[in-house]
């Protein structure tokens, strides 16, 4: 119980104490009246939980959100690097049928060449 619960309240029949009901008021509107601010401050009090598991379910989307976006991120990266390597395979394999070409075709000339001097 807080102090300020202890100040208002009886301890026994947890009623308002007399010297705390307000002077002209009549007994019971002033115990309708705690009891509606004590159930206007446990309406508070759950409101404010159901925020901070909002927010918490919150964070946790946003956790996993970034965790998914870095997954993501390393599946593309790996990708592009597999998309990179075979590029460069191709592009190799590429260079070196046409230099075996270039090769054949001087080849292929010089022979010619020693053909005609015959």
């Amino acid at each position: 119980m807080t102090q300020w619960a202890r100040e208002m309240f009886d301890d026994v029949t947890m009623k308002a104490k007399p010297e705390e009901i307000g002077r002209g008021r009549h007994n019971r509107q002033k115990q309708a009246e705690t009891g509606r601010t004590v159930r206007n401050r446990q309406r508070h009090t759950e409101k404010s939980e159901a925020v901070r598991d909002g927010q918490k379910k919150q964070k946790q989307t946003e956790t996993h959100r970034k965790d998914r976006r870095i997954q993501r991120h390393t599946e593309k990266s790996k990708q592009a690097e597999t998309r990179r390597k075979v590029r460069n395979r191709q592009r190799h394999t590429e260079k070196s049928e046409a230099g075996r070409d270039r090769q054949k075709k001087t080849e292929t000339g010089r022979d010619r060449q020693i053909r005609q001097n015959r």
